[in-house]
């Protein structure tokens, strides 16, 4: 039980330092510490700069335009798969047909 404890310790200082170093480095470099971000947002090749992925980002802002409209989750979903001239998500495993 001893040695399971002070296992769990040194990997809680294992990953406090590793999570400290890749901070140093974004304070220091301006390198992003993860390349994930929402769909609208793309990480450039320098690691340092997001890029607009603007198709995407007009149909969050019509998202939310028919949000404040009173909208609710259910007749934004069925807008936006109706209107196919707006972005979609990319197909994922939980979502393979790619819609809203």
């Amino acid at each position: 039980m001893i040695l399971a404890n002070e296992e769990s310790k040194q990997k809680s200082i294992r990953i406090r330092d590793a999570r400290d170093r890749e901070q140093q480095r974004y304070f220091t470099t301006g390198q992003k510490i993860s390349i994930r971000a929402p769909q609208w947002l793309a990480l450039m090749e320098d690691k340092i700069t997001w890029q607009v992925n603007e198709p995407a980002a007009q149909a969050i802002t019509r998202i939310h335009q028919l949000a404040l409209e009173g909208k609710e989750y259910r007749g934004i979903t069925m807008i936006m798969n109706r209107d196919k001239s707006y972005w979609s998500p990319d197909p994922k495993p939980h979502n393979p047909e790619g819609v809203w």
